[in-house]
């Protein structure tokens, strides 16, 4: 529920304020597809993770999702732009450009 109403969407946020308008479909598409793999890898594998019969990680493999959080989460405030209060022509040029 958290994630659905925090960060499971930025994905299609991000790709329909920083795509241009030609490549939204595309760059949507590919947003879906790479988030809908992703999510069942991790549904595969987690599976695998806390059985004591196989990885046996248990309540630890909190500490394997905190730390990809923390990684993804610096990515993110250091290479993704704030585009409030910005023209498509300033975010395009602010991506491509600089």
């Amino acid at each position: 529920m958290f994630y659905n109403v925090s960060v499971g969407d930025s994905g299609f946020v991000f790709a329909s304020e920083l795509s241009t308008l030609p490549l939204r479909p595309q760059t949507q598409g590919i947003i879906g597809f790479v988030q809908s793999g992703l999510g069942w890898l991790v549904g595969f594998v987690f599976p695998y993770c806390i059985n004591p019969d196989a990885g046996n990680f248990g309540g630890k493999v909190a500490y394997f999702f905190f730390g990809f959080g923390v990684i993804l989460s610096i990515v993110t405030f250091l290479y993704l732009p704030e585009t409030k209060g910005l023209t498509i022509d300033e975010v395009v040029s602010y991506l491509f450009l600089d």
